[in-house]
């Protein structure tokens, strides 16, 4: 690398999930942040609107609104 910049897409992206797929022996992919990981499981697990989605009384803005914005699609 050139500098030390490393954002969510990129030749060092992709070097991490060629050698994290090979180390798990399973296609992988990498998210950008825990929002975005929080909404692609939620999606494969097909939570919609009716499904109660349980979260820890302490936590960051982040995980309601993952929630909502997979239900709701509000964004």
């Amino acid at each position: 690398m050139r500098n030390s910049w490393v954002g969510s897409i990129g030749p060092a992206v992709d070097s991490f999930e060629t050698l994290l797929s090979t180390h798990l022996g399973q296609e992988t992919i990498s998210v950008a942040n825990g929002s975005v990981a929080l909404i692609s499981g939620l999606s494969v697990l097909e939570i919609g609107p009716g499904d109660e989605v349980l979260v820890p009384d302490l936590s960051c803005a982040g995980t309601a609104t993952s929630i909502i914005y997979t239900i709701h699609q509000y964004f």
